[in-house]
């Protein structure tokens, strides 16, 4: 099953925790085959990171 991708992304900052400017949440792949490539897939980048 393709789950639609969601992303945020908004900045707020605060003195303990920095919102990431890229969240990605439960992201999931399986091909038509029944593959599993992805399962629950998080991610977090924030400003200043490369991927």
């Amino acid at each position: 099953m393709n789950s639609a991708l969601t992303i945020d992304t908004s900045i707020h900052e605060s003195s303990n925790f920095i919102t990431p400017m890229i969240m990605v949440r439960g992201v999931e792949k399986t091909y038509p085959n029944g593959t599993n490539a992805l399962q629950r897939l998080d991610l977090n980048i924030a400003r200043g990171e490369i991927v």
